[in-house]
């Protein structure tokens, strides 16, 4: 099997761990539905097994045997090796049969005797019995923080729709208002749609003497000197308007018609 370590990740997801020469030559995975393996020797079981139990401390490159296939098996080996290149910085895996089964190995390899183990809630509840009803047991204490309740008071205000703040509003009004060829700033809207990510909406007015084309410069020109001013204002949407002042009885804008560059 090729040296994968030169691929970029998106290849080795693809190929990495499958050795066909394990699989008659199969350029794909086979399914193995075998729940046993054989040995070359007895001593090579009794080690194995020993390995896996954590009774015995594997070699510098050493990896046991195949046992018996709730332990280990090829399918899951494969599946563990393709999954490294996908997180940065991984050197290794492990597939479990349930996501309790991998919650369960989890805290057992890091929580100790004596230590503490934050969770919030609402939590899957196999988790909080085990968390809750065995670990203590154990020695291992608790601490239930209601970071789900916190969360939700710190970001209610993104969870109705945010504006910019006054601030933020303030610099996007005078960046638009500051081009020359902007005649008034008629209407804006604001909206958060994540913590660093602005949302920005706006009817401009230009003169009715502008072509299509000097308008178009004029709002890529204006969108530069909002990102500038606000730079988490990243999706921004400016529409051309002719400015009205109130009881003009001139025609609706959805009949102003901007001439082209012809």
């Amino acid at each position: 099997m090729s040296d994968q370590q030169d691929l970029r990740p998106p290849t080795q997801v693809l190929t990495r761990g499958f050795d066909p020469s394990l699989s008659v030559g199969s350029a794909r995975p086979a399914v193995f539905r075998s729940s046993t393996y054989v040995f070359p020797s007895p001593e090579a079981a009794e080690r194995a097994f020993d390995l896996v139990a954590g009774r015995a401390q594997p070699n510098v490159g050493e990896k046991p045997d195949l046992i018996y296939s709730r332990f280990n098996h090829p399918n899951a080996e494969i599946l563990e090796a393709r999954v490294v290149p996908l997180e940065t910085g991984a050197q290794a895996a492990l597939v479990f049969n349930s996501g309790m089964a991998a919650i369960m190995t989890a805290l057992f390899t890091f929580a100790r005797p004596g230590q503490n183990i934050i969770y919030t809630v609402p939590i899957y509840g196999g988790t909080q019995h085990l968390i809750e009803d065995f670990l203590s047991t154990l020695g291992i204490g608790v601490l239930l923080v209601l970071v789900a309740v916190v969360l939700g008071i710190e970001t209610k205000s993104l969870l109705v729709g945010e504006g910019a703040s006054p601030a933020d509003l303030t610099a996007i009004r005078d960046a638009i208002n500051a081009h020359k060829d902007v005649e008034a700033l008629i209407h804006i809207k604001t909206l958060y749609l994540g913590p660093d990510e602005l949302l920005v909406g706006a009817k401009v007015a230009f003169a009715r003497s502008k072509k299509l084309a000097d308008v178009a410069s004029a709002i890529d020109a204006v969108e530069a000197s909002i990102r500038e001013a606000v730079p988490i204002a990243r999706i921004i949407y400016l529409e051309p308007d002719v400015y009205r002042p109130a009881g003009d009885g001139t025609a609706l804008t959805e009949s102003i018609i901007i001439k082209g560059a012809d």
